[in-house]
């Protein structure tokens, strides 16, 4: 089953970037973000709508354990003054 990227951003967001890896995930995802996203807040989310876990960005490299997390399709929406951007990943 493939799985297609969705992205979300304002205009003046076109020089920011989130990458998520590996996806699917079995233990951990990185996050790789650009620098305008360092110290600003992520959220994970399920398809339900509920709010899985929450953090900042520390760095460019942010890595997250969903080892045991249900298997699913989850969304990262890193949001920085500029806008946010939400990327689709899934958990085997």
């Amino acid at each position: 089953m493939a799985y297609q990227m969705v992205s979300t951003f304002t205009p003046d967001a076109i020089d920011q970037f989130v990458q998520i890896a590996p996806n699917p995930a079995t233990d951990l995802i990185t996050a790789q973000v650009s620098d305008s996203f360092t110290g600003h807040p992520f959220e994970i989310i399920g398809f339900n709508g509920q709010v899985i876990q929450k953090g900042t960005f520390e760095g460019s490299s942010t890595s997250i354990d969903v080892s045991q997390w249900p298997a699913g399709m989850y969304f990262i929406r890193a949001t920085n003054p500029q806008g946010s951007i939400t990327r689709t990943f899934s958990v085997k």
